[in-house]
């Protein structure tokens, strides 16, 4: 497995040394079913259709192949880890090239790791506090933040093994887009739920070279950053001594009180201080609220309970996570130098808006359809969004997305010296930035170009009246003007407008579906219920927003 590769591949038995194990005896080994049963973590033996697999002493082998791991059923969490160690990158010394020159947006997208019901507070400051500030941030230079938290948008009635391929799906899709994952891991006290051997499909476990034993925490641990020893990735250990002014009912949501699953997360937390540097594993400290306790002790939930010290952007939980991926990120995807003509930075400002507003498209087929008849076709002028070949110019403002955008005389430079033949400077003064623009998209000579200007009717209010003096009656044959406005102003006052109309019902669950889709997550009936009847829900832009 090199340095340079998305994912881990699957290994064959073929290209491993064919190293005869020494079976260890079954009555040696204290089975995993042995130990206390706790509901949800340590669950009965299923029955399996796959073939009964020897005991074997991971020692024997110098390295071992996913076929053979997904063999093997260790027995105590030194043996588990030995076994991952086996299927570690031999490369210990990931060299990440910065990405110069980027043209367009790129996507970011960074996993959290954690067992749920003991990190309900960290989760909810990340979502609310660093990762909108890190998101700001990201936006700023053309990259799109996704956080991969997977508390929700997992169907309830997934089955085991579908659980288990959305999580480390999820981490594939982080490969794919960023070589290796940005990863952050929260643990403390809980080992979380563990599969047992019928749990998932002996192919399923040769794909991840799923060492049995571990939990699903830890396996995502070991798929997102431990066998690539992930520069990536950070690990945050809460100090546990919290919980010792929680009341019975609530500590046990925080502390696993078994034996084997206290040996498993020493054992972690042992594997990470010898696998990755020092400044990657971070220990932090919180307390309690009192109120936020006795609130959760009655009404029996933990996730109720509130936390001191991760909130807020002077807490060191926030400076941590901020820093570390805002440091990663900027390392693999510096920022490109900002341009020192105003109108090409302008053009890049426009693309950046074109670019987020086009990661999730969701349209009527007839309508789009409509959009290329348009294009291709000698019908003169209608609202409508536009595709064009690599051979025909298009040109696009969005008013009011940058500053400078609803400058009527800055729009109209933009746009001359788009489509002129000279790139040499544009006049400057307004009347003759009417002229020029009139004249370039009547004349017949002009080379080929689609003209998209969105929301025209936010332009600078005193400026309104020259809009039909810089649009002439009749456009070249070579050139396509498409805008868009809201009814009832002026430039609809002004123009003929092509009514659209209002998003139907029908149309409200697909677009919930597209968006959430990037994030990996669907919602069920119910929750698709709940927000259809929201009051802004006929609305893409909430929509949106909301989600």
């Amino acid at each position: 497995m090199g340095c340079g590769t998305s994912r881990p591949p699957v290994v064959s038995t073929a290209h491993q040394p064919q190293t005869q194990p020494k079976p260890i005896k079954p009555q040696q080994v204290e089975q995993l079913e042995s130990k206390p049963e706790e509901p949800q973590r340590i669950e009965q033996t299923k029955k399996t259709s796959e073939p009964e697999h020897e005991y074997i002493d991971s020692s024997e082998f110098l390295e071992l192949s996913y076929e053979e791991v997904a063999a093997l059923r260790p027995t105590d969490p030194d043996n588990m880890w030995a076994i991952v160690k086996k299927t570690c990158d031999r490369n210990k010394e990931w060299k990440l090239d910065s990405v110069k020159n980027r043209r367009g947006w790129k996507t970011i997208r960074l996993f959290v790791s954690s067992t749920f019901r003991d990190f309900h507070a960290e989760r909810e400051a990340l979502v609310k506090e660093v990762f909108p500030d890190l998101r700001l941030w990201c936006e700023q230079r053309k990259l799109h933040l996704v956080e991969c938290d997977l508390r929700w948008g997992v169907p309830k009635d997934s089955s085991t093994e579908q659980t288990i391929k959305i999580c480390l799906g999820e981490l594939d899709r982080c490969y794919e887009d960023n070589i290796v994952p940005y990863f952050l891991n929260l643990n403390c006290a809980r080992a979380g739920w563990i599969p047992t051997f019928g749990d998932l499909t002996y192919n399923l476990a040769v794909q991840y070279g799923w060492v049995y034993g571990l939990s699903l925490t830890e396996m995502e641990i070991v798929h997102g950053a431990f066998r690539k020893c992930n520069p990536n990735a950070l690990f945050l250990i809460r100090d546990g001594e919290f919980t010792e002014t929680l009341p019975g009912e609530l500590k046990d949501a925080f502390v696993d009180d078994n034996t084997l699953c206290t040996e498993k997360m020493k054992k972690l937390k042992e594997m990470l201080k010898e696998h990755f540097p020092a400044n990657n594993i971070v220990h932090y400290k919180v307390e309690c609220e009192p109120s936020s306790v006795k609130k959760s002790a009655n009404l029996g939930d933990e996730s109720e309970v509130k936390l001191k010290g991760i909130n807020g952007s002077e807490s060191i939980f926030y400076k941590t996570v901020f820093d570390f991926f805002k440091e990663r990120i900027e390392h693999q995807y510096p920022l490109d130098p900002t341009p020192e003509d105003p109108l090409e930075a302008q053009k890049i400002a426009h693309e950046s808006f074109l670019d987020t507003r086009g990661l999730v498209v969701l349209g009527r087929d007839k309508i789009l359809a409509d959009i290329q008849n348009y294009i291709t076709s000698d019908v003169s002028n209608a609202p409508l969004l536009l595709i064009g070949d690599l051979n025909v110019k298009c040109f696009f403002h969005f008013v009011g997305a940058t500053p400078g955008s609803t400058d009527l005389a800055f729009f109209l430079q933009r746009l001359s010296r788009e489509i002129s033949v000279y790139k040499r400077d544009v006049v400057s003064d307004l009347d003759s930035l009417v002229q020029l623009t009139n004249s370039l998209l009547s004349n017949k000579n002009t080379k080929p170009c689609i003209v998209f200007v969105d929301a025209i009717n936010q332009m600078d209010d005193d400026k309104i009246q020259y809009l039909t003096r810089w649009l002439p009656e009749n456009l070249s044959p070579n050139v396509k003007v498409v805008l868009s406005m809201i009814n009832d102003t002026e430039c609809h006052r002004l123009l003929r407008s092509y009514k659209s109309g209002t998003t139907r019902d029908h149309f409200v669950p697909l677009i919930v579906e597209n968006i959430l889709r990037l994030y990996n997550k669907r919602l069920d009936e119910r929750q698709m219920s709940i927000l259809l009847e929201k009051e802004g829900s006929a609305n893409p832009l909430w929509l949106t927003t909301g989600l």
